[in-house]
């Protein structure tokens, strides 16, 4: 039963005014109502009483309008998501939906505070510890208020006794890799005097230049002065930049990208309304969710599939209300799991029957694939036959190994942990993936009270021969400087072969095979470039996030390639296979932007494949 609502104004929610405080509550009635259906609507006098009391008439009356048509469940619903939107956007009126509940709030940058931290600020070890975990492995709200708690701790960190700790705080937010926390880490990370802060800022300030472009260019062509709308001459990199940071951004941006999708909707142009909902996903900008949910209703496979994720990342009781509508009518077999994976997000399992009844062999890869990044979610996981998914690290099992390794890190024990740590140091396809499992798996448990397993990582052990000699080694420095001189002067073919000297004389060394990729990139042979880089990452897999930029050219390769492939060729499958090894390389430093257009890449090629093996909208 939804508690009622003296219980949950008690609860203390909002900022403090009453008149905001009792439109929260009332906010989150109306969202338990959504999930748990008619049923839940106890307390109808009484709300319609707080909200008077509290200035609210007009959302008072709306409320009685809503309860006039209780008894017919079609209009009911309309009328119920109608209210949620109205009653989201006067509370957003009033209050700042950004602050954290729990007051630990990130200033924006250059604020100016008192840096004395206060003593609820001087977290000790135990919580830092708590808060590394969380972000790796928590819940998205979890998460983003462990970076926006770390980033402030660690501002303070100066005044603090015990550095190690501020140390444990920078290393949870600089090896995150999750898109979805890229604003509060980037803005925790450019508070501080390090060289972290430097690239956090720089990232900042091209995303504040881009934001400052687009409302140039937006205002132009609603005047009339530009005949075509900007987002259509975005980069996909740029567009993908601004589904990150648009929950910074601007009421009058966020309306023109609701505009663009409405009217891309209308047209029926699915390719361009995907492109845009696809670049959302990690926005969690609730200003959207009124035309994500119509994109949700109305749109054709691939854009419905982009806009379950992005539902999934706005938390907001409409989401889940949309959601789960949606479920209700779903028939396609791909969108009933993405739809029950999603609603698991936000604590409903209904779903869980399609999540577990997928996962065995006679299941199609790419639902078996879907089922298994779910399956974590679920209550019912510790029941799932751990041997079968166990079964499915395999280096030849490509994208399906990885979902296993996820399914692990949420479903294992402390044995599973030396399971995944045994393919971390032995495989030489699965060990990065693995090894970030292992991790995963380890602060999972930790959380879950098990005190033998902390933060500590597996170690990716490198597949090389013996170094050779001092004077070997010599030689191969020698060539390798030389190689660096010519790439700089851009003599790109001796530096390459320069290049390809240093490695041949010391090829465990993973920088002579690294600057002849970059050479190959140079001279426009992406294919030979990508066989250097694997033979540096055999060599060394830490080498591309130790070196600053290595990761983003590798991934700018990777898509470029399979740019060619599809667009050239018409080898789109294998475009896809070669766009899936990037996740078996641990590429944590590369820009959130591309590893994003990769996954966009990738489900919209899987997307391409299915609908020619199964028909447009075949399950």
């Amino acid at each position: 039963m939804a508690a009622s609502h003296p219980e949950v104004l008690k609860a203390g929610f909002g900022t403090g005014q009453p008149s905001c405080d009792v439109l929260h509550a009332f906010y989150l009635h109306l969202g338990r109502v959504a999930i748990e259906g008619i049923a839940s609507l106890d307390g109808a006098t009484g709300w319609r009483q707080e909200l008077v009391r509290a200035g609210h008439e007009a959302v008072a009356g709306e409320y009685g309008k809503l309860l006039a048509v209780q008894n017919d469940p079609a209009s009911f619903s309309g009328a119920l998501l109608d209210m949620l939107w109205s009653t989201g956007n006067r509370l957003r009126a009033l209050d700042d939906l950004d602050d954290e509940p729990d007051g630990i709030l990130v200033p924006a940058v250059g604020e100016q505070h008192d840096d004395a931290p206060r003593d609820e600020e001087v977290l000790g070890e135990d919580e830092v510890k708590r808060q590394a975990k969380l972000i790796r492995v928590g819940s998205l709200r979890e998460r983003r208020v462990a970076a926006s708690t770390l980033g402030r701790f660690l501002h303070l960190r100066r005044n603090l006794a015990r550095e190690e700790l501020g140390q444990m705080a920078l290393d949870a937010l600089v090896t995150s890799n999750d898109a979805s926390l890229t604003v509060e880490v980037t803005e925790g990370l450019a508070r501080l005097g390090l060289a972290e802060s430097k690239r956090a800022r720089a990232s900042i300030e091209k995303k504040d230049a881009l934001f400052a472009r687009l409302e140039q260019r937006v205002g132009a062509y609603w005047d009339g002065a530009s005949p075509s709308d900007p987002l259509e001459q975005l980069a996909d990199a740029d567009l993908v930049t601004m589904g990150i940071w648009l929950r910074r951004g601007t009421d009058y941006l966020a309306g023109h990208v609701a505009e663009f999708m409405t009217s891309r909707l209308a047209r029926g142009d699915n390719r361009a309304l995907a492109s845009v909902v696809s670049a959302m996903v990690p926005s969690g900008d609730a200003r959207l969710l009124p035309v994500i949910v119509r994109v949700l209703q109305d749109a054709r496979l691939e854009a419905r599939l982009a806009a379950i994720k992005t539902l999934a990342h706005i938390e907001d009781p409409r989401s889940h209300a949309a959601l789960l509508k949606a479920r209700r009518h779903a028939t396609d077999t791909l969108e009933r799991l993405m739809l029950a994976r999603a609603l698991s997000s936000f604590g409903d399992h209904s779903g869980a029957g399609d999540i577990l009844g997928r996962l065995g062999e006679d299941t199609p890869e790419f639902v078996r694939e879907e089922a298994l990044k779910a399956v974590g979610l679920l209550p019912e996981a510790r029941s799932v036959d751990r041997a079968a998914i166990d079964a499915l690290l395999d280096e030849d099992a490509g994208a399906l190994a990885l979902a296993a390794l996820r399914a692990l890190s949420y479903i294992g024990d402390a044995d599973t942990v030396k399971r995944l740590e045994e393919v971390a140091t032995s495989s030489g396809t699965l060990r990065s993936a693995a090894s970030r499992a292992a991790g995963d798996l380890r602060a999972r448990l930790a959380l879950g009270g098990d005190e033998r397993f902390d933060l500590a990582t597996t170690a990716v052990t490198s597949v090389s021969g013996d170094r050779p000699g001092i004077v070997a080694r010599m030689r191969s420095v020698m060539f390798y400087l030389i190689g660096l001189v010519l790439l700089l002067i851009g003599r790109f073919e001796q530096a390459g072969a320069s290049a390809a000297k240093a490695s041949s004389i010391n090829p465990v060394s993973a920088k002579g095979h690294f600057l002849e990729a970059l050479a190959l990139v140079k001279e426009g042979r992406d294919e030979a470039a990508l066989s250097c880089y694997r033979r540096g990452l055999t060599v060394d897999p830490h080498y591309a996030i130790k070196q600053w930029g290595e990761a983003n050219r590798i991934l700018v390769t990777y898509l470029r390639l399979a740019d060619e492939l599809t667009g050239k060729h018409d080898r789109r499958d294998e475009a896809i296979e070669l766009l899936e090894e990037t996740e078996f390389i641990d590429l944590r430093s590369a820009d959130p932007n591309l590893k994003i257009e990769v996954d966009r890449r990738l489900d919209s090629l899987k997307l391409e494949r299915r609908r020619e093996r199964l028909g447009p909208e075949g399950a």
